[in-house]
């Protein structure tokens, strides 16, 4: 009885013997799986963990240049506040610049006509007597009207050397932040290309490079007045008639006494 009684204990250690190793073998199955997908699981982590790495420095080198380029930016608008006022003096300046251009313009006009005038009328030679009393008055005329002229043109020239003592002082300032422009443009032509402070730089260069041609505008102007000052108009004056020629008393020949 007690060997009957052991062989069944024995039995049933044998099914659950093979009931655990059932259970293993799934147990097995599952860690085949669950390896797959952790390698699965390995490889996709590896991917994400590269991408990672190559959005963060993509971001990176974006952020820096962002962050570069609104520095850059404050830096350009600091700028555009100091020169402001040089900028409404340069306004001011080209404004005068084509008034005075607009003033040589009419003064040249009347000289050409009044010297015309009296080259034709002659008004250097005139002789009383046979040059009329009507192309006298003219030329007196005439010579009152380039005396103002000759004023007027004096006061012009003052302007003009007023106004090239402006351009000098406009370049000396320019000449200051021309170095610093020309630093935030190399900065930004590389990191900010879209930047509307790019375009904003580029424009104020552009203008800087047209104030530099003023100079020589002002120059040819003042050329230009000097070659009215080239020309001559004098007061008229009228000579006296020609003296006639005296007649020298005929002689009267003498008579030979005849014998």
């Amino acid at each position: 009885e007690q060997c009957q009684q052991k062989r069944l204990d024995i039995q049933q250690m044998e099914r659950q013997s093979q009931a655990i190793g059932q259970e293993i073998g799934r147990i097995d199955v599952q860690i085949r799986q669950l390896q797959q997908q952790r390698n699965q699981k390995v490889r996709e982590k590896q991917q994400l963990d590269r991408k990672i790495r190559i959005d963060r420095a993509m971001m990176e080198r974006s952020c820096r240049f962002l962050r570069e380029c609104e520095r850059l930016e404050k830096k350009v608008q600091q700028l555009k506040q100091r020169i402001r006022p040089m900028l409404d003096r340069s306004r001011a300046l080209r404004a005068d610049l084509d008034r005075y251009r607009s003033e040589a313009d009419r003064i040249d006009g009347r000289i050409n006509r009044v010297s015309s005038a009296y080259r034709q009328l002659n008004c250097d030679n005139l002789v009383a007597g046979q040059t009329a009393q009507s192309t006298i008055d003219r030329c007196s005329q005439l010579f009152s009207e380039w005396n103002a002229l000759q004023k007027e043109l004096n006061s012009l020239q003052d302007s003009i050397r007023g106004l090239k003592g402006r351009f000098q002082r406009l370049m000396k300032e320019i000449r200051r932040f021309k170095k610093r422009i020309a630093q935030l443009l190399g900065k930004m032509r590389r990191n900010c290309t879209h930047s509307s402070a790019l375009a904003e730089l580029e424009r104020l260069d552009n203008d800087w490079r047209t104030w530099e041609s003023w100079g020589r505008q002002i120059g040819d102007l003042n050329k230009r007045l000097t070659r009215f000052r080239a020309l001559r108009i004098v007061r008229p004056r009228v000579a006296p008639p020609p003296r006639k020629p005296k007649l020298k008393p005929v002689k009267k020949p003498k008579l030979k006494k005849v014998r």
